[in-house]
């Protein structure tokens, strides 16, 4: 969860449940914007309602929303937002989870894991949003299928080290998985 437009105090047990059901798989993101884009676009509304422009403020929360972000207005102007996620029905994954997990099953069809390589290449360079260990998870299972296509494994290993960033707040139990995944996947140096 990112807080823009005004300091906001985290309850860090809100953040260490979500995280719980992140990595245990329980939620799904459903965005497909950015998480750069929707800082901008959450930035650009809190200036349309700091000027009481209210009709551009509500075709950008729109805007958000049809994107998978849910927004909380705070008192004071402050503006805060998190991922739309939806429950699992038992079995779904993100397409990067989901496209790995593919590549490790298709581990001796080198044409498949290629294939899906390239897909996984293809998804993270539109900005996919990788939330919590997606990234080095699926750096492993593509490194344990026989990937050998450097250029993915170099954008998983950025994506992670972005979601390291936009964590905000340290999460060492979490940090030592993502190292494990990153070293077993021979991106010690990431």
């Amino acid at each position: 969860r990112l807080s823009t437009c005004s300091a906001q105090s985290w309850h860090p047990r809100v953040i260490r449940a979500g995280n719980a059901k992140l990595m245990r798989g329980d939620l799904v993101p459903a965005s497909r914007l950015p998480s750069t884009t929707v800082v901008e676009l959450v930035q650009h509304r809190c200036e349309a309602r700091a000027s009481r422009n209210y009709a551009a403020a509500d075709a950008l929360k729109e805007r958000l929303e049809a994107g998978g972000v849910k927004l909380q207005d705070c008192l004071g102007g402050g503006t805060t937002w998190e991922y739309s996620v939806s429950r699992r029905d038992g079995g779904g994954a993100s397409p990067m989870t989901a496209l790995a997990r593919s590549a490790l099953e298709s581990h001796t069809d080198r044409a498949a894991v290629s294939r899906l390589s390239d897909e996984a290449l293809a998804l993270c360079a539109a900005g996919e949003p990788l939330l919590g260990r997606v990234a080095a998870d699926a750096a492993f299972d593509f490194a344990l299928a026989g990937c050998e296509s450097a250029p993915l494994l170099e954008s998983l290993a950025a994506a992670q080290a972005a979601e390291f960033e936009r964590w905000r707040r340290p999460q060492p139990l979490v940090s030592l998985q993502v190292c494990e995944r990153l070293a077993a996947a021979g991106l010690g140096g990431a």
